[in-house]
């Protein structure tokens, strides 16, 4: 035992009295269940229920508890007369919030929580951890709730949002056993030992008493208990709150005749359009200037985000237009920002700059004159061409010259932009991601099924073999783009020395910078794709035509 030092006061429990009036149910994680022992000489169980108003005094007028675990599920009530009815949860002032489901068979029992608790708040379950996340409008987890062996514990925030609606109250259902090795008069304790509290939010009772029990902690001499409840109640002015306004944030659009910035706001129900609301307000397609830095965002987390031609989306969570086409920067037009979570609002409004320029030829043709154009980025025109001439290959030759990128994978094309100037660490990786698409995905099981087999042979000098094979290019021929960019790749992923300088030099990167170096690798790549698509005969438009724009992308 361990308790033989802590005192009467330990075993009165004036500690956790304390904690039940002042602080239990109001922590931002509530415990709704815990059974286990604490510690050698203590134990603690917490339980609750859901109460319906016109109970709740009632469940006050006593600390029995209102539900045992494994209680309150759906159930046949008898009615004395061979008849039953079937019992909803809910059709009762007295629920479970916390389910302890048992089984007859081998399977462990485990808890759950209200399902319709789980539903209104649109919760998903990660089964490994036993945790429950609300993703938010911008699409952030946020956890709410989690379930482990021997406890659950869920956010008051959301607990106190589900009452109010429900207009329930939840009581918090507890009880508390210390034992000590000193004996009562040891510990001073004489007279009345037995106590009990109500108010409105709070019911408890204890006692402490001479333990006389062998069979259980028999080292004991005395012991305490603590039992009672504590309501958490939902919040009647939080109503209004749940269907909380979506906040709008104001963005510079313009400049004034003393050089000044022109804000306004992004939402759209105050803005002008050509149907004539609200005059004098900026048009809904003012076009807003924002630093090409603001998708770098989205570009480094993949698995959330997705940059498209002219669009950027979080699953299901949201998405707006916007104009990556543009040479310098990217623009949306300042209706489309309140499309966005206000989160996201605030993101994007550390990027916005004054306007400077127009917006791109390629958003102007598509959202004002109603075509559908090209994309005109060097980065998005070659991710078309990549995903046309991969499923044109296959349509007509029946395998894959590049192997389709698995699902860990296809980031490597969804995520190549032109790099910021200066930035070489997300100039390698892109480097990198642009020699897995092209060079490392290479088809070699289908290459070999039309060459000699050539031992130790490398993917790109396989290629070269197999398009002079095809009349493509003379015997012999090296691919420089191939070799010079796979050069580019080793020297991103391993120490640079002489011959990245090599590579470097080949696509004038030190002269150049990073952004204009990578969109003319992914201009020559481009190129390549369609000299490849017109020699196969792919069906793709005129080759002058294809010349024409792959110039005016350079």
């Amino acid at each position: 035992m361990n308790a033989s030092n802590q005192g009467a006061a330990w075993l009165r429990f004036d500690d956790l009295r304390r904690y039940a009036e002042h602080q239990l149910g109001t922590e931002d994680w509530v415990t709704l269940y815990s059974f286990k022992d604490e510690a050698e000489d203590s134990r603690k169980t917490i339980f609750c229920a859901l109460v319906s108003p016109d109970h709740l005094d009632k469940s006050l007028s006593d600390t029995d508890w209102d539900l045992l675990p494994g209680d309150g599920g759906p159930h046949l009530e008898g009615r004395g007369d061979d008849s039953y009815r079937f019992v909803r949860v809910g059709d009762e002032p007295v629920e479970p919030f916390v389910l302890r489901r048992h089984f007859q068979g081998p399977k462990p029992s485990y808890c759950e929580i209200s399902e319709e608790f789980r539903l209104f708040h649109a919760l998903y379950e990660d089964k490994k951890t036993g945790e429950f996340f609300q993703y938010d409008e911008a699409g952030d987890e946020i956890p709410v709730a989690r379930i482990k062996a021997d406890t659950v514990e869920v956010r008051l925030k959301y607990l106190r949002e589900y009452l109010t609606v429900r207009d329930m109250y939840l009581v918090i259902l507890f009880e508390y056993a210390r034992f000590s090795t000193d004996s009562l008069d040891d510990l001073g304790l004489s007279g009345d030992m037995r106590w009990n509290k109500r108010t409105d939010n709070l019911a408890y009772q204890g006692l402490v008493e001479k333990w006389e029990t062998a069979a259980l902690r028999n080292a004991a001499s005395s012991c305490g208990l603590l039992r009672g409840k504590k309501v958490i109640r939902g919040n009647p002015g939080m109503g209004s709150q749940l269907r909380r306004r979506r906040k709008y944030e104001e963005f510079i659009y313009g400049m004034d005749p003393d050089g000044d910035e022109v804000s306004f706001t992004c939402d759209k129900g105050k803005l002008s359009n050509s149907f004539g609301a609200n005059p004098g307000a900026p048009d809904y397609l003012t076009p807003v200037f924002f630093q090409r830095d603001v998708l770098a965002k989205y570009y480094a987390s993949p698995d959330r985000y997705e940059v498209t031609d002219s669009g950027v989306s979080c699953g299901g969570a949201w998405s707006v237009r916007i104009d990556n086409n543009h040479f310098k920067y990217v623009t949306v037009f300042l209706g489309d920002l309140g499309d966005l979570p206000n989160k996201e609002q605030l993101y994007w409004r550390s990027f916005n700059i004054p306007p400077e320029g127009t917006i791109s030829q390629t958003n102007f043709e598509r959202s004002f004159l109603g075509f559908w154009v090209e994309p005109s980025a060097p980065d998005l025109f070659f991710r078309s061409r990549y995903v046309t001439f991969a499923r044109d290959w296959y349509e007509k030759f029946g395998w894959h010259l590049f192997r389709p990128l698995s699902a860990a994978e296809g980031h490597h094309l969804t995520t190549l932009h032109i790099p910021r100037d200066g930035n070489e660490a997300a100039f390698d990786n892109l480097v990198i991601s642009l020699t897995k698409v092209l060079i490392e995905s290479l088809n070699g099981k289908e290459l070999d099924k039309h060459l000699d087999k050539v031992s130790g042979e490398g993917s790109i000098a396989k290629f070269e073999r197999y398009l002079a094979s095809q009349k493509f290019h003379p015997e012999g021929t090296k691919l420089d783009l191939y070799r010079n960019l796979q050069g580019l790749r080793s020297g991103a992923a391993h120490i640079k020395g002489g011959n990245y300088d090599r590579f470097a030099t080949f696509f004038g990167l030190n002269e150049k910078g990073h952004a204009e170096t990578f969109a003319e690798i992914l201009g020559m790549a481009t190129d390549f794709l369609c000299k490849l698509a017109e020699h196969y005969d792919l069906g793709w438009e005129d080759p002058d035509e294809q010349q024409e724009l792959l110039n005016k992308l350079r």
